[in-house]
């Protein structure tokens, strides 16, 4: 075998058995089975313009309606003039125009609670209270970055040739 050849092998090796060592531990449902976790939804409302949803599992667009009933693996689109807040446990999300995101996973226990949505395209402004009783992670992302909403208002916007902007407008 060539030594260029070898030394890729190794280190291909080196990469399979130390990744999993130093990559962070998954968010699982389990991992919260101590504290009776359960999935967490979450609820449209103020829905202005064109606004859809992709059921998870789903074929079909819908249009969206106020109180609609958001879970993990949902998808969800604003047209041109669309805008809607998407509240999911102690957060609030504002949806703005020509955005596309899925909601990821959901989970919430007795003592933490764990939300992320994944943003395609698009702009969203996310809120999680400070004064919440409970400890909450909340993250979105996108193909570029992980931005961790933890009691600030932050904006975060992806667009493809642009990328990601996160700017903080309250908290730090």
């Amino acid at each position: 075998m060539k030594r260029g050849m070898r030394r890729r092998h190794l280190c291909i090796l080196a990469w399979m058995v130390l990744a999993p060592l130093f990559s962070p531990a998954p968010i699982t449902p389990d991992r919260f089975a101590a504290h009776a976790a359960e999935v967490a939804e979450g609820l449209l409302s103020e829905i202005k313009g064109d606004m859809e949803v992709k059921k998870r599992g789903g074929k079909e667009w819908i249009a969206a309606y106020e109180g609609m009933r958001i879970a993990p693996g949902d998808q969800i689109a604003s047209g041109i003039n669309g805008n809607a807040m998407l509240t999911l446990q102690e957060s609030k999300t504002e949806i703005l125009p020509l955005t596309q995101f899925v909601v990821g996973r959901c989970v919430a226990g007795d003592k933490e609670n764990y939300t992320e949505l994944f943003l395609e395209i698009g702009k969203v402004a996310s809120h999680v209270d400070p004064n919440r009783l409970k400890s909450a992670r909340f993250n979105v992302i996108t193909p570029t970055t992980v931005a961790g909403v933890r009691g600030t208002r932050m904006v975060i916007s992806h667009f493809p040739g642009v990328g990601t902007r996160v700017q903080i407008t309250e908290g730090r």
